[in-house]
């Protein structure tokens, strides 16, 4: 029997690599096992503020209509905690033991084991931190610290080490454009009385001429559309100016075949005034009683009914007594300013206007109610601002805005009568002494610098719109399409694109809209539509159908551009339904992609 005895070397080899596998290996395992688990850890807190981030931009962008910004980005930043909470590390739930910063200034802090810390931070486009309220608020980050405890490490002395992710959701980028139409169809529904203002003896006579009249039956019998019958397009007779008294005339039975069925006669020696200023003039016949006082439809004025009825009475606005109808024609005209251009307007005024003293606010005051009672333009101003209030706080949104008429202007301080070579005479065009005005026509072009939204001057450009001229769609659309163009560098790369054509009529230039939805003017549209779609940009239509005679029309046109450019079109017969459909289009663009 033959004993093998082991080389003292080989031993110690054994040994010296039990020895490495116990102080070294083993270490090194369990560093790269912890190491693994906190990589795991890590991705695990990057998802939670992946999904905490995109809910809360996701609860911003469905927000109420009716919120402020505020509003909206609190809920929004209570939205993606309870996102956060719903998840877990390892096994230990977020509901308990994480702390909660909504906008903080400070950075993190380090948790205890097992715990959390997640700030909330509203960034602007430029990812700067901006206070909670503030609408430039665009992104939102979530920034989130765990403290991981090792399961093994803890003997190596490694109790709690911090484990740090982050993630923004950002609202989708949005590039829209409003064209906005303000033709003179636009205050059709306005409240209105006709007035002949008259020298009678020894006082001022004010007589209502309009006849109030039911139909459509859908319309104030007061309005200016029902009173004069005007064809399916409505009016441009206005309610202020430019008010183009003279075209109330516009008769069918006269030389316009296509015209009112109800005229009346403006009548320029009557109102009064001389050269360039009417302000304490009395009616024409006072001054020459040779002036005829004319027939029923013979009127001077058309005043809106600022008590909101069909029919005038005493009201009191803002202290100031307005005691007859008469008053309120003296005060549209400047003539309550002063009580010596009261007495030079209205001698004898105590038997005509009683109860009345000259206030240099009559005018003010007269204005901003008159304003606020035009229909449909107030209702659309109103849904266009809070469509712009949608989407400044529901996306990444920059703004474009083109108003339309007789044509289109170039730029924020466009004037009606530069862009389309008419007049700019308040009153009427063949009377001058009515004065003049300027009448917006503006344009707002996109911007693409990241902090540049436009979303003051948009709404400061719907804000200051009247109502006049003719409905010229296609100049609008092609302005806005060129906005739009990539290669013109004013729109975004990668922002979404899109138009919002808003009339309550039908096109009627270039060329007319002799032939319906086949006619010269909707042909030109149609093919406004078709650049717009070869691009990609979809034409979002509303249209107000002030009539049902224009809605069939209407339909027929709008719908074929919207389908051209798979959009949609929104149907509203009711100005205080034009809000619904607004805000109808903006959930329908904010959506996260």
């Amino acid at each position: 029997m033959t004993l093998k005895i082991r080389n003292k070397s080989g031993v110690s080899m054994i040994v010296a690599a039990l020895i490495a596998a116990f102080f070294i290996l083993l270490p090194l395992g369990v560093l790269g096992f912890e190491m693994l688990r906190f990589s795991i850890a890590q991705m695990q807190l990057r998802s939670v503020c992946d999904a905490a981030a995109l809910s809360g931009a996701a609860a911003i962008a469905s927000t109420r209509s009716t919120w402020t910004p505020q509003q909206a980005q609190e809920e929004a930043m209570k939205a993606a905690f309870i996102t956060f909470k719903q998840n877990n590390i390892f096994g230990d739930s977020l509901a308990t033991g994480t702390t909660v910063n909504y906008n903080p200034t400070a950075p993190l802090g380090t948790p205890n084991p097992g715990q959390c810390i997640v700030n909330f931070t509203l960034l602007d486009q430029t990812f700067q931190r901006v206070e909670i309220g503030d609408p430039a608020a665009k992104l939102i980050r979530c920034e989130s610290s765990f403290g991981y405890k090792p399961p093994i490490g803890g003997a190596l002395g490694f109790n709690n080490i911090p484990v740090i992710a982050f993630a923004e959701g950002g609202l989708p980028q949005l590039d829209i454009i409003l064209c906005y139409d303000i033709s003179g169809s636009m205050d059709d529904q306005t409240r209105v009385s006709f007035v002949k203002r008259s020298w009678d003896t020894d006082k001022v006579k004010y007589e209502v001429v309009s006849q109030l009249r039911t139909s459509p039956t859908s319309l104030p019998p007061s309005c200016i559309y029902n009173m004069q019958g005007p064809p399916i397009s409505g009016t441009r007779v206005n309610a202020i100016g430019p008010q183009n008294l003279s075209y109330a005339d516009y008769s069918k039975a006269a030389l316009y075949a296509n015209g009112n069925e109800y005229a009346y006669q403006f009548s320029p020696a009557l109102r009064g005034g001389t050269g360039t200023s009417e302000v304490g003039a009395p009616p024409g016949n006072k001054t020459d009683p040779n002036i005829p006082v004319g027939g029923a439809t013979t009127f001077t004025d058309i005043v809106v009914n600022i008590n909101g009825l069909n029919t005038f009475s005493k009201t009191t606005i803002d202290g100031l007594n307005f005691e007859n109808i008469g008053a309120v024609v003296e005060a549209a005209r400047g003539n309550l300013a002063t009580a010596k251009t009261f007495d030079d307007a209205s001698p004898n005024h105590e038997a005509s206007i009683p109860n009345v003293s000259a206030d240099a606010n009559y005018k003010a005051v007269y204005d901003a109610r008159a304003a606020s009672l035009l229909q449909p333009m107030f209702a659309a101003k109103l849904a266009a601002n809070n469509f712009y209030h949608t989407m400044n706080i529901s996306a990444n949104c920059h703004f474009a805005f083109v108003a339309f008429s007789d044509g289109i202007g170039t730029n924020a301080d466009s004037l009606w009568s530069e862009q389309t070579g008419t007049t700019n005479k308040i009153t009427d065009p063949g009377y001058t002494a009515g004065g003049e005005g300027n009448f917006p026509l503006p344009v707002i072009d996109l911007v693409q610098t990241a902090a540049t939204t436009n979303f003051e001057e948009v709404k400061a450009a719907v804000n200051k719109l009247v109502s006049t001229g003719k409905t010229d769609i296609a100049s609008a659309l092609n302005k806005a399409i060129s906005q739009l163009t990539v290669s013109n560098n004013l729109t975004r790369l990668k922002a979404r694109r899109a138009i919002v054509l808003f009339t309550d009529g039908i096109p009627n230039l270039p060329g007319g809209d002799a032939g319906g939805e086949n006619s010269p003017a909707a042909e030109e549209a149609y093919k406004s539509a078709d650049a717009a779609a070869l691009k990609n940009i979809p034409i979002y239509c509303i249209g107000l159908s002030q009539n049902s005679e224009i809605q069939g029309v209407q339909d027929k046109i709008l719908k074929k551009i919207a389908k051209k450019t798979k959009a949609k079109y929104y149907q509203v017969s009711k100005p205080e339904d034009l809000d619904t459909a607004f805000q109808t289009i903006a959930k329908s663009l904010v959506v996260l992609r």
